[in-house]
């Protein structure tokens, strides 16, 4: 059957909704995408540190990241942007992850085989030779600053896995907003400031939506791509139960402080040795984010609108000495600097 005449109505206008939108627009397909901020990326997509890696676990993911990757290396022919349209960037730096007893380095190894991506292996000299300032001591398992294992020196040094591409996009809402204007220039709608409060259904299928104002959409294809959200309307919807990965929404920080020197357009790091990613920015900056180690409590989410959306100080202390463990050279200021999103 031809898409042509074909609707859907897409809920989330983020980097991952807007591109949904632009698929099926080109597509022929008559798009109405809902969300309830006032503009594109203006949920979880604007608090993202936007990295792109290819370190997955799964055959999929690592060819969907590495697709994804080309994509980003030509957006503007991806979004038929003119030439005067300003657009996000993909900063091809590299990514550098170190060896960790989680990472099995010869299953990714054999995936990047598979998927034609070239990678290093590096021993504890080659990582210290390349990544400017590094400590190549290996910390592992990762610890609270508050305890005094954190505060040992290592007795053992750690290598890693590099590749030369990967990095991270320069504006992640930036990307949503291409994205929101290449599906408007293939006719999809967006309806920003517009609140989804039931679903509408039939017996064997969803039918549409209905907004804040009594108003309700139908469509043949509802899309829920809502990001912290996407669980709420799943309940609202009847489905999920029978799910076999729980979706539910968690707040995380990411800290911003000076770059160490060296750094200023360094790799990414990966690091759940001590628990945290690094990635330079745009300017000498540097943004410092968790991991998820287990010695940290997660911070599950009921409701993502009643989050706490600032940074706090323990948190930060906690990540950026993180960071200062492994670039004994970068600086820990006083105050905290970054931002907190779900």
């Amino acid at each position: 059957m031809s898409a042509t005449m074909r609707s859907a109505i897409v809920i989330g206008a983020g980097v991952i909704g807007s591109s949904v939108a632009y698929e099926l627009a080109r597509d022929g397909w008559s798009v109405t995408v809902v969300d309830k901020a006032g503009a594109p990326g203006q949920g979880s997509t604007s608090s993202s540190s936007s990295i792109v890696r290819f370190n997955y676990s799964t055959f999929a993911g690592v060819v969907l990241a590495w697709e994804s990757f080309q994509i980003w290396l030509e957006w503007r022919t991806h979004l038929g942007a003119a030439q005067e349209e300003h657009i996000a960037e993909m900063m091809n730096l590299g990514v550098v992850m170190l060896d960790v007893p989680v990472m099995n380095t010869p299953a990714t190894t054999e995936l990047f085989q598979r998927v034609g991506i070239d990678y290093e292996i590096w021993d504890s000299k080659d990582l210290a030779a390349r990544v400017p300032g590094i400590d190549v001591g290996k910390y592992w398992p990762p610890k609270s600053i508050g305890d005094a294992g954190f505060w040992e020196d290592a007795s053992e040094n750690i290598g890693a896995l590099y590749t030369s591409d990967g990095g991270y996009i320069s504006d992640p809402s930036l990307s949503a907003v291409n994205l929101a204007d290449a599906a408007k220039r293939h006719g999809a709608h967006f309806r920003f400031k517009e609140e989804i409060v039931a679903i509408l259904k039939s017996e064997s299928r969803v039918l549409g939506v209905r907004l804040a104002s009594g108003e309700e959409l139908t469509a043949d294809v509802v899309v829920n791509v809502a990001g912290p959200w996407s669980g709420a309307l799943n309940k609202m919807a009847g489905v999920g139960s029978d799910f076999t990965v729980e979706i539910a929404p968690m707040r995380q920080e990411v800290h911003h402080v000076d770059a160490p020197p060296g750094m200023e357009s360094g790799p990414i790091i990966g690091d759940l040795d001590v628990g945290v990613y690094m990635r330079s920015t745009p300017g000498g900056g540097f943004l410092v984010g968790g991991t998820e180690p287990e010695c940290d409590a997660m911070q599950w989410i009921e409701n993502p609108d009643q989050a706490n959306m600032s940074r706090t100080q323990d948190l930060y202390d906690a990540q950026v000495t993180r960071a200062a463990r492994r670039f004994p050279d970068l600086k820990v200021p006083p105050v905290a600097k970054g931002i907190a999103g779900v």
